[in-house]
């Protein structure tokens, strides 16, 4: 198994649940990049964004992805716009296997929607409504995910359980799904 595992995708895929439930299948280490940001910086995200705006609140999440080169035996689930930063997951992706996560649009909208963390967690980012922010943020995002990750996996219509197994498998080689 890999030293280094880490999850990206959009909002509301599941990266962090998913993340909690398969380290703690392999007795590995959790790490989630937007609580790190947060228990560094003793503010909740949408506090640092209304305060220092999203360009330091970027800045700061640059430095926990530089962080990660030096994790062993981790987990990580990553914020959706952490794949912003190419260079960072130039070296990630040679450290470890990067998992995307994905789920349709009209489940993404139904997750956060129903998300109670997403005022404090999830601030707006383009500034207009959910289902038009989620179209405009995936169409620019998709092909950054494609581009840092080794493989794809649908949350669409599976339950944690399944998809750790999924995960597992297409980490064990049992069940190959690139993303090339």
């Amino acid at each position: 198994m890999h030293d280094l595992i880490l999850f990206v995708g959009y909002r509301g895929v599941g990266k962090t649940t998913i993340a909690k439930q398969l380290a703690k299948s392999l007795g590995y280490h959790f790490l989630d990049t937007d609580e790190e940001i947060v228990r560094r910086r003793q503010a909740e995200i949408a506090d640092i964004v209304a305060s220092e705006g999203w360009d330091n609140f970027r800045m700061y999440e640059r430095e926990v992805l530089q962080s990660l080169k030096n994790c062993r035996r981790t987990v990580v689930a990553t914020g959706g716009g952490a794949v912003a930063h190419q260079q960072e997951w130039q070296d990630l992706h040679k450290k470890g296997v990067v998992v995307w996560l994905t789920a349709d649009r009209e489940i993404l909208l139904d997750r956060l929607r129903q998300d109670s963390l997403s005022p404090s967690q999830r601030p707006s980012i383009t500034g207009t409504g959910l289902e038009e922010e989620i179209i405009t943020l995936l169409n620019q995002r998709n092909p950054l995910y494609q581009k840092v990750s080794h493989y794809c996996l649908d949350t669409g219509n599976k339950n944690v359980d399944e998809i750790v197994d999924e995960v597992v498998g297409v980490l064990s080689g049992s069940m190959a799904r690139s993303v090339e």
